[in-house]
């Protein structure tokens, strides 16, 4: 009790109210989980983007900058990679934070307990994959402190983007000894009361701001974290995020409101100071003497199971790609959307360029009906089926994407007399069967984490816990690690594009438009980060003027 007791006053005591601006935002949906190793849902990454750190940042324009780590070298062979960590870094408790607080998260990440669904974009660590799968111990990872400030991980193969993934939650440090205390509650509450005067946080922060409460489904509140030392000052006092309720809101209409629609309320009503935005709700604030920032980082497609009674036959999703028409729904997308034809977004960049135009923004085949009816009743017949019956389609409800499909089924109809039955449903009941791969197929969005065509294209991996096409390819797994395990970065983009091309070759995702998304915010905020891959928003160094 002595040792709670203590802990608790230390908290108290460094979190004193000083001079800097709160910032409001919405997000749709309570955090799951705030334990980075095991995060995934969006509310929840962009609160671990404000309350913790890893060894490397992201600068605003996109380059890697200091974090935990002051300096760092890699080995001639791309097999080593030393850190040095800054000697002032500290938990929001005061306690240091160390090269062991990240051992620790690595060992975590790959136990198999931990059940973390991005292990495997670390498994080129040495002996993270068998750790992972129970083979070896996880004290057996190649992430060793060498000391209290010197960090070392050995990898089992190269890989280019190594440094990248360094920065996304999976890689956030966690104290030991703080997680033991949570006793599996880590990350699932602000804190719990111990009795009327004593609290213990269940959420541990090294980053600029700390969690100081959550009351769940409603908000959460972070505070600055006065011990947090990193490359540059916090600005902002805190943040509130309002977590939306469809009963709560400025519109008076008597018809449910959507989480868009609400959030530009609010925004517009000052109980915001920012909010992202696709092009079918732009309009609303464009023009209005707020300021923007755009980008294309996200596709939008239909996803095939390759589980699926009915799409388990490559023959059957053939014909439905020859039959892809972007002509019937282009004058449907929101302003700024444009009709796709490959998968990878634009904002995308690799060797000094854009991605796109050194792959090609046209890899779907060709508009073929005749050659689709073959297809089409080759698969119907080895499936020994007269009629497609039970085949469903997953659409986000109340949605562009519901129109959208309305006219590409018709083509279906019209040229295959092939119906299908649409599901409209919302995103969270879409996650939940994805995961589940319960479903024929869907359509989804993929954006990705960091500025790489395999933030797009990993979730095709074999094994991959986000693959929820349940796609295998050997030859689409050797291009992806080839791709990655190379520094040379022609070579990693050729090996992304036939990656890229299989993915439509086979079958697995269809293309359907890219979307630009808009981060607009007041004219009196200013030092907002805005990340566009993976969406997520800095309100460190913000400032907001009276």
């Amino acid at each position: 009790m002595l040792l709670i007791l203590s802990f608790c006053v230390s908290i108290t005591a460094c979190h004193r109210t000083e001079q800097g601006s709160l910032f409001k935002y919405d997000i749709e949906s309570d955090p799951l989980n705030l334990d980075p190793q095991s995060a995934e849902d969006d509310p929840s990454l962009l609160v671990i983007q404000n309350i913790f750190e890893g060894l490397l940042t992201v600068n605003e324009d996109g380059t890697l900058g200091e974090g935990v780590a002051t300096d760092w070298s890699r080995s001639d062979n791309g097999l080593q990679y030393t850190f040095s960590l800054r000697e002032d870094a500290k938990w929001f408790d005061g306690e240091p934070v160390t090269a062991n607080d990240f051992v620790f998260a690595f060992r975590r990440l790959f136990d198999p307990k931990t059940q973390a669904p991005k292990a495997s974009d670390f498994f080129c660590i040495k002996n993270a994959q068998e750790a992972y799968s129970g083979k070896k111990s996880t004290k057996e990872i190649g992430v060793v402190a060498q000391s209290d400030h010197q960090l070392v991980f050995e990898l089992s193969y190269p890989n280019v983007m190594f440094l990248q993934l360094l920065t996304t939650a999976p890689a956030m440090p966690c104290n030991e000894n703080f997680f033991n205390h949570t006793k599996g509650k880590y990350g699932l509450e602000a804190k719990i009361k111990v009795d009327k005067d004593t609290s213990v946080y269940l959420t541990a922060s090294n980053g600029p701001f700390y969690l100081q409460s959550w009351s769940h489904d409603s908000y959460l509140k972070l505070r600055r974290n006065d011990f947090y030392k990193g490359k540059a000052k916090v600005a902002a006092f805190g943040v509130n995020f309002s977590v939306f309720d469809p009963s709560d809101s400025d519109n008076e209409s008597s018809q449910p409101i959507t989480f868009d629609q609400n959030k530009i309320d609010r925004f517009r009503n000052d109980k915001t100071d920012a909010v992202v935005v696709d092009g079918t709700t732009f309009p609303q604030l464009s023009g209005k003497g707020y300021q923007s920032d755009s980008s294309e980082n996200t596709i939008w497609g239909i996803l095939f199971n390759q589980n699926s009674s009915f799409f388990s036959n490559a023959n059957i999703r053939k014909a439905l790609f020859l039959l892809s028409d972007d002509s019937v729904y282009s004058s449907l997308l929101p302003q700024d959307n444009v009709a796709a034809k490959a998968i990878v977004p634009h904002n995308i960049t690799l060797l000094d360029q854009n991605y796109r135009d050194y792959a090609g923004d046209n890899i779907m085949p060709k508009y073929n009906a005749s050659q689709a009816k073959n297809y089409f009743q080759k698969g119907m017949a080895e499936l020994n089926l007269d009629l497609a019956e039970n085949v469903t389609i997953l659409v986000p409800e109340n949605s562009v994407q519901q129109e959208i499909f309305g006219y590409i089924s018709q083509v279906w109809q019209r040229e295959l007399n092939f119906y299908i039955k649409v599901e409209p449903v919302s995103m969270l009941d879409i996650e939940k069967k994805l995961g589940s791969k319960q479903f024929d197929c869907a359509i989804v969005s993929l954006s990705g984490a960091y500025n790489s065509p395999d933030s797009i294209l990993g979730s095709f991996v074999t094994g991959r816990g986000d693959n929820y096409a349940g796609y295998s390819n050997k030859n689409y797994d050797t291009y992806m690690s080839n791709g990655l395990k190379t520094f040379d970065m022609a070579k990693s983009a050729d090996c992304f594009r036939n990656a890229e091309r299989l993915l439509i070759d086979d079958g697995v995702f269809m293309p359907l438009y890219y979307q630009r998304d808009y981060f607009v915010f007041n004219n009196r905020v200013s030092g907002l980060i805005y990340y566009p891959q993976s969406r997520l928003i800095s309100f460190a160094y913000a400032k907001k003027k009276d």
